[in-house]
């Protein structure tokens, strides 16, 4: 395999987060965008990433999405990852929402769906995350890139 990282984005998500593409491509990653049925970012086979900032966290615990994505993800993706971007105490000071709720979701990801959730602090440690996350996938693991869809 060569030393060559790849990442595939949803279209939607590199829309509205130009800045992290445009970050992972300076460091010489291979972005590929394109319409992604489930999850964000994938990285191999086996990890699927979503990233949420924390208001959209807030707003998906609130609409419903968080848990159809979260079972559509953890029955396609080995090891799916949540990346909690920015500051969930800060958003959910702003937000009605009770702590236990989101403390609660956040403990059903990771021992009901088996999500990882790792929380960045803005795009550009979203991005040195990412990087890392498809270096150890695809070089130290040498898993290779796959798309998974839902049945």
């Amino acid at each position: 395999m060569s030393e060559k990282l790849n990442i595939i984005v949803d279209s939607g998500e590199a829309s509205a987060r130009r800045d992290i593409v445009n970050i992972l491509r300076l460091s010489g990653v291979d972005v590929k965008v394109q319409k992604l049925q489930i999850c964000d970012y994938v990285v191999s086979d086996r990890v699927g990433i979503e990233r949420k900032d924390s208001s959209d966290f807030l707003a998906s615990m609130k609409d419903g999405r968080l848990f159809s994505q979260a079972k559509d993800m953890a029955g396609c993706y080995e090891c799916p990852v949540m990346v909690l971007e920015g500051h969930l105490s800060k958003a959910l000071h702003r937000s009605a929402m009770k702590p236990v709720a989101v403390y609660g979701a956040l403990s059903s990801l990771s021992l009901d769906y088996g999500f990882s959730i790792i929380p960045t602090e803005d795009p550009e440690t979203t991005a040195v995350l990412l990087q890392r996350l498809a270096y150890r996938e695809q070089i130290k693991e040498q898993h290779q890139i796959q798309l998974r869809n839902v049945d």
